[in-house]
C-alpha cells in the first residue's frame, strides 16, 4: 500500500450545512498554502494547521504545508470549513477536535437535522465550498451563499496565487424568503407584507382608508350663534355633530297676526333665533266687545254702550226719558208714553227749571222751580211740586 503520509493531493470539495459535520476525502494528505504574501512556509505554523485538521504531523515542502501521519490517509475535519459553517449557523467560531467540528456556543447536532426546519417549513440547503487548494489568479474573489437569510461567504486569491481563508457569513438580509409579517392598522383591521427572494421585506399591503385621524376634532358656526363640534372616532370616520343651541325661529323670518281693531302687526326673528317684538296695532278707545254703563238722569235706571270691532264705543242704549234735565219749554213735542214726567230748563217762561208732563205728544209745563228736578222722572212725585 502506498505511503500517503506525505503524498501531495488535492482535497475534494466538501459541503457544509447546519447540523452536518464537514468531511475530508479519505486516502490523501492535506495540502494547503497559508502564506499568499510571498513568504516562505513556516514549519511551526504548518504543524499547528495540520493538528487543527486532525493530522499528527505537518511540514513545509516547496513552499506548501503538507499534513500526514494518519493511516486512514486524512482527517475528517477541515478547520477552515468548520469555522465558516459554525459562524454561518449563528455560533461565534468553530474548531476541529479530532475528527469532529465543534461550534462555540454549540448548535444543534446532525441528529436534530431532520426534526428542525426553517421559517418557511424547509431545511436549509447545503452550501458547497470550492477546493481549498489549487492555483488561482491573485485578486479573484469567490462567493458562496450561506445561511437562511441570503448571506454570502467569500475568499480572495492571494498574491502567491493561492486562495485565502473563507470569511464569515456576511450580508444576510432582514427576513427569510416567503416569510409574512402583519401589523394593526390605525383605523382597524391589519396590513401585511412578504419577504422577497432577496431576503428583504416588500411593501405593506395598505390599511383601509378613512376620512379623518382618530381623536381629531372640527367645528362649525351655528346659525343661532356659537358653534358645534364633532370628533373623529377609532374607525377614522367623523362622529355626530354636538348640536347647536335651540331657537324658536330662523334668523330673518317674519310672521304677522291680525290686530283686534283691524289691520295687522308683524315681528322678525333675530340672529339669536328668537322673535323680536310685535310692531304694534293701530290704537283705539276700547277693546271690541267691551261694554260700559252709567246711571240715567231719569229715575234709577242705567244705560249701556258696547265697543265696536273698530275699537270705538257704540251709542248709549238710552234712558227712559232722554231729554230729562235738558233744555225745553212748554208745548215741545214728546214721544214718551202718556203721563211721563221730566224736568227741563225753560229760560223763556220760568227762567229756570220747570217740571213737565207728556200729554198728547207735547210737553206741558206744570211747576216752575220744582222741589227736586232730578227726582221728577219718569213718573210724578213730590219732587215735581
Amino acid at each position: 500500500m502506498e505511503d500517503v503520509r506525505f503524498a501531495r493531493c488535492r482535497r475534494r470539495a466538501s459541503r457544509f450545512a447546519p447540523w452536518v459535520v464537514v468531511l475530508l476525502a479519505a486516502g490523501c494528505a492535506e495540502t494547503t498554502s497559508l502564506w499568499g504574501d510571498g513568504a516562505t512556509c513556516d514549519d511551526a505554523a504548518c504543524l499547528d494547521y495540520c493538528h487543527d485538521q486532525g493530522f499528527p504531523t505537518g511540514s513545509c515542502s516547496y513552499g506548501e504545508c503538507l499534513c500526514g501521519g494518519r493511516e486512514d490517509g486524512g482527517a475528517t475535519c477541515d478547520a477552515v470549513g468548520c469555522n465558516a459553517w459554525c459562524v454561518a449557523v449563528g455560533s461565534d467560531f468553530g474548531e476541529c477536535r479530532g475528527d469532529e467540528c465543534v461550534c462555540t456556543p454549540p448548535v444543534a447536532t446532525d441528529a436534530d437535522a431532520d426534526a428542525v426546519a426553517s421559517d418557511d417549513g424547509t431545511t436549509a440547503e447545503d452550501a458547497t465550498l470550492p477546493e481549498t487548494t489549487g492555483p488561482c489568479t491573485p485578486g479573484d474573489i469567490e462567493n458562496v451563499p450561506c445561511g437562511l437569510l441570503c448571506g454570502t461567504i467569500s475568499r480572495t486569491c492571494l498574491a502567491g496565487g493561492t486562495w485565502g481563508a473563507w470569511s464569515d457569513c456576511l450580508g444576510e438580509g432582514e427576513c427569510s424568503p416567503g416569510a409574512a409579517d402583519s401589523r394593526t392598522c390605525t383605523c382597524g383591521g391589519s396590513e401585511s407584507r412578504t419577504c422577497s427572494p432577496l431576503c428583504a421585506w416588500g411593501s405593506w399591503s395598505g390599511c383601509p382608508s378613512g376620512t379623518c385621524s382618530p381623536g381629531a376634532t372640527e367645528s362649525r358656526p351655528c346659525t343661532c350663534g356659537g358653534s358645534e363640534s364633532r370628533t373623529c372616532n377609532s374607525s377614522c370616520t367623523w362622529g355626530s355633530w354636538s348640536g347647536c343651541s335651540s331657537g324658536t325661529c330662523s334668523p330673518g323670518a317674519t310672521e304677522s297676526r291680525a290686530c283686534t281693531c283691524g289691520g295687522s302687526e308683524s315681528r322678525t326673528c333675530n340672529s339669536s333665533c328668537t322673535w323680536g317684538s310685535w310692531s304694534g296695532c293701530s290704537s283705539g278707545t276700547c277693546t271690541p266687545g267691551a261694554s260700559e254703563s252709567r246711571d240715567c238722569l231719569c229715575g234709577s235706571t242705567r244705560e249701556t254702550r258696547t265697543c265696536s270691532s273698530s275699537c270705538s264705543w257704540g251709542a248709549w242704549s238710552g234712558c227712559p226719558v232722554p231729554t230729562h234735565m235738558d233744555s225745553g219749554t212748554n208745548n215741545d213735542p214728546c214721544s214718551e208714553a202718556y203721563n211721563t214726567w221730566r224736568c227741563a230748563w225753560d229760560a223763556r217762561v220760568c227762567g229756570g227749571w220747570v217740571s213737565q208732563v207728556c200729554r198728547d205728544g207735547h210737553w206741558v209745563s206744570y211747576h216752575c222751580d220744582p222741589a227736586s228736578c232730578e227726582g221728577c222722572c219718569p213718573a210724578w212725585s213730590s219732587a215735581c211740586e
